[in-house]
């Protein structure tokens, strides 16, 4: 059986491959057709804050080709694994992928500088942070926070202090809530809680996920995730 497995696994990865390389140009088109959702912009913006949206909208395009990059070639090595194929053996397929990701983050940067991006990459200023650099894990295996009539948060934080997390706070962030997407957000991010993964690249893999989100809503809800004993600080 392991041999057969490992037979197999060049014709599964060629497949898996082809179909990995047609999904990232997706992840292009939505940097292409704004299908983020974003807060509505100050009338008469500042040059300071057209420079920062600038930089900002930049950084945003190209996590995503980042985020498709990543995503497509841990398929590509648990593919390898799961058909216990020889090491490596996927290796064609990540340089196919990485090839096609750089040449959309060239094109990316290319826009950016048309726009009037300044430097050679987007500066943001939150990834340099301290708490962008703290790393969450967690405690013990456990499924979605909020299922059904269960709030783990809630019960073991209480109402008031419940009620003091950003990211579910209505007052807080009102079109989030609005748009019912405060409870997605809130799933991803402890699903992305890996113990290897700072509170900057979740931000970033969540963000590629369902639009642009501030790192201090993430670090906030993590805070509370702490203290409710799901998760801890590395």
């Amino acid at each position: 059986m392991r041999a057969e497995h490992g037979r197999s696994a060049p014709l599964a990865m060629d497949g898996i491959g082809r179909k990995a390389s047609r999904r990232t140009p997706g992840q292009t088109r939505r940097v292409t057709c704004g299908r983020r959702r974003r807060s509505i912009p100050p009338s008469r913006p500042s040059p300071e804050n057209h420079a920062r949206h600038r930089s900002v909208a930049w950084y945003e395009a190209r996590n995503l080709i980042n985020q498709a990059l990543r995503r497509e070639t841990a398929v590509l090595h648990s593919l390898v694994e799961l058909a216990r194929g020889p090491a490596n053996s996927d290796a064609d397929g990540v340089k196919a992928l990485s090839a096609q990701a750089a040449t959309f983050q060239n094109w990316i940067d290319a826009r950016a500088k048309q726009r009037g991006a300044q430097g050679t990459a987007p500066i943001v200023g939150w990834n340099e942070s301290p708490d962008s650099r703290r790393i969450p894990g967690r405690i013990g295996e456990f499924g979605p926070l909020t299922y059904q009539n269960d709030n783990v948060l809630l019960a073991r934080l209480g109402k008031e202090r419940y009620a003091k997390i950003k990211l579910l706070n209505s007052e807080a962030t009102p079109l989030l809530n609005v748009q019912d997407q405060s409870e997605l957000y809130a799933y991803e991010i402890v699903n992305f809680v890996d113990g290897k993964r700072t509170i900057g690249e979740i931000r970033d893999a969540v963000s590629a996920e369902y639009g642009p989100l501030p790192v201090s809503l993430v670090m906030d809800y993590l805070e509370a995730c702490a203290e409710a004993k799901v998760t801890a600080w590395k």
